[in-house]
C-alpha cells in the first residue's frame, strides 16, 4: 500500500526521468562489488514453435512449490507484482524465499530459455534450481543446457547430482564476499529487495560454515508483509539538485530507509534533499506538508520502530491520528 500515486512535489522540481541508470554500468558493479549470477542457458531440440510459446515464462511448469512473479527490472531491484519486462519473470518458493531464480524467455520462440541465480545464495534456493531446469527438461523434452560460467553442458539430472557441490560453493563465496573490506557495505538483492547486512552478520558470514543461518535470514525478511518504500526522484529546474520524494501510508507497516539516499543507488545520483509526505488511506487524501526527510527518521524515535538491516529501519502501522500527530510536530 505504497500511498495515492506518490508525493505531490515543490513547485521548484520537476520529474527526472532522464535519470537512469544504464544496465551495461549495473551489470559491471554488480559483477566486481556484489555478486555474480551463475547462467545456464537451455535450448530445445526438434520443438515446434507451438509447444515452444505454450511452456513460455508465464505458465507455471513447477507445480505449487515455486511462485513465478512476473518481474520488472528497476533501479532499486524491488520486486513489482504483475509486470514484466520482454518475457522474463523471477521465480521463489514462499516457504524458503532466497534472492530468486531468474528466467528469461525472450527468444523462447528460437527454442531458447536462459535462467540462472545469483551467487551466493541458498542451499533451498539451489535444490529449486535444479528442480526447475529438471522438470523443464521433463516437460520440453530433448534439450540441451549448457553452463556459461564452466562452459559445459549439464543433464537435469547433473545438476541435482550436484547439488551439494553448487552449495559448497555458494557458502565460499558468501565468505569471501563478506570478507572483502574494500566494500563500505555490504549489499545483496534478494527476490523481493535489497538487503544491506549489518556488521554482525557480516562478520558471522565470513567465516561461516554452512548456509543455514544465512537462509533462515533471507527467508525471514522476505517473508514481512510490508510496503517497501522507494523513492521518487525529483529535480530543481534551476540548479538541477536531485530531490528523494517518499510517502508513508496510514496502518501500513513499511521499510524506509535511514538517510533520504540510502535506496539501492547504483548510478550514485547525488541526492541533495529528501521529503516525504503522509497519506490517509482511509480519507483517501494527502496529509498538507512535505517534511524534511531528516527530521522524518528523527520524530520516529517514539514510535516503536526497529532495524530493519544496515540502511533500513521498519516502522509499525501508524494511525490516522498518529500521523497527524507526527506532521504537527514536523511542521
Amino acid at each position: 500500500m505504497p500511498g495515492l500515486g506518490g508525493c505531490k512535489r515543490g513547485p521548484e522540481y520537476n520529474p527526472c526521468e532522464h535519470i537512469s541508470i544504464d544496465s551495461d554500468i549495473r551489470s559491471n558493479l554488480f559483477y566486481t562489488q556484489q555478486t555474480r549470477r551463475l547462467c545456464y542457458g537451455i535450448h530445445i531440440a526438434d520443438q515446434t514453435e507451438e509447444t515452444i510459446r505454450k511452456d513460455s515464462p508465464g505458465h507455471s511448469v513447477i507445480g505449487p512449490r515455486l511462485r513465478p512473479l512476473l518481474w520488472l527490472n528497476n533501479e532499486f531491484y524491488i520486486l513489482q507484482e504483475n509486470q514484466q519486462d520482454k518475457g522474463t519473470a523471477v521465480f521463489y518458493n514462499p516457504r524458503r524465499i532466497g534472492r530468486g531464480i531468474y528466467i528469461d524467455g525472450s527468444n523462447a520462440r528460437e527454442g531458447f530459455y536462459e535462467i540462472s541465480y545469483n551467487i551466493p545464495t541458498t542451499k533451498a534456493e539451489i535444490t529449486d534450481f535444479a528442480r526447475l531446469a529438471g522438470e523443464i527438461e521433463r516437460r520440453l523434452g530433448r534439450v540441451e543446457m549448457y553452463c556459461v560460467e564452466e562452459e559445459r553442458s549439464f543433464t537435469g539430472r547433473e545438476l541435482e547430482q550436484g547439488i551439494e557441490a553448487f552449495a559448497e560453493f555458494s557458502q565460499k563465496s558468501l565468505n569471501q564476499f563478506c570478507g572483502n573490506k574494500e566494500f563500505s557495505s555490504h549489499i545483496l538483492t534478494l527476490a523481493r529487495w535489497p538487503y544491506t547486512l549489518t556488521e554482525d552478520k557480516v562478520a558471522a558470514w565470513e567465516t561461516c560454515a554452512d548456509l543455514s543461518d544465512f537462509e533462515q535470514t533471507l527467508h525471514g525478511l522476505q517473508t514481512l508483509d510490508v510496503y517497501y518504500a522507494k523513492p521518487r526522484l525529483l529535480q530543481k529546474n534551476d540548479t538541477k539538485e536531485i530531490g528523494a520524494f517518499y510517502v508513508l501510508t496510514e496502518e501500513c507497516e513499511s521499510v524506509f530507509p535511514v538517510r533520504a539516499d540510502g535506496f539501492l543507488n547504483l548510478g550514485e545520483l547525488k541526492v541533495t534533499k529528501g521529503f516525504v509526505q503522509f497519506v490517509l488511506y482511509s480519507e483517501q487524501r494527502v496529509l498538507e506538508g512535505l517534511f524534511p526527510y531528516e527530521r522524518f527518521i528523527e520524530g520516529l524515535g517514539r514510535y516503536g520502530i526497529r532495524q530493519f538491516d544496515a540502511d533500513h529501519i521498519l516502522i509499525p502501522p501508524l494511525t490516522k491520528a498518529q500521523l497527524k500527530e507526527l506532521a504537527g510536530k514536523l511542521r
